[in-house]
C-alpha cells in the first residue's frame, strides 16, 4: 500500500500503443472492440472504486476517456473527476 493508502498498479496493457498516429483515436476504439475484454480483464480485481490517471494536458487527448467509454458499453459506472 503506498502513501496516503493509495495503492498505485501499473497496467501496461492499457497503455496508449498508437501515440504516435493521426488516428490513434480509432485505432484504439478499434483495438477495444478486437480485445477490449481481455485489455481490461485486470480491472476486475481492483477494489473499486478506482482511478484511472491521465497525464495528458487535455482529458480530450487521453486514451483513457476511450477506456471510459468502453467500460461504459460493458455497464460500468465511470465518472470524470477532471
Amino acid at each position: 500500500m503506498g502513501r496516503g493508502g493509495i495503492e498505485y498498479l501499473s497496467m501496461v496493457e492499457l497503455g496508449n500503443l498508437f501515440l504516435d498516429f493521426d488516428d490513434w483515436q480509432t485505432r484504439y476504439r478499434t483495438l477495444l472492440e478486437k480485445a477490449g475484454d481481455l485489455l481490461v480483464e485486470r480491472l476486475l480485481g481492483i477494489s473499486k472504486p478506482f482511478c484511472l490517471m491521465c497525464a495528458e494536458k487535455s482529458a480530450e487527448q487521453c486514451h483513457r476517456a476511450i477506456i471510459a467509454e468502453y467500460l461504459v458499453t460493458k455497464g460500468w459506472e465511470v465518472e470524470h473527476i477532471g
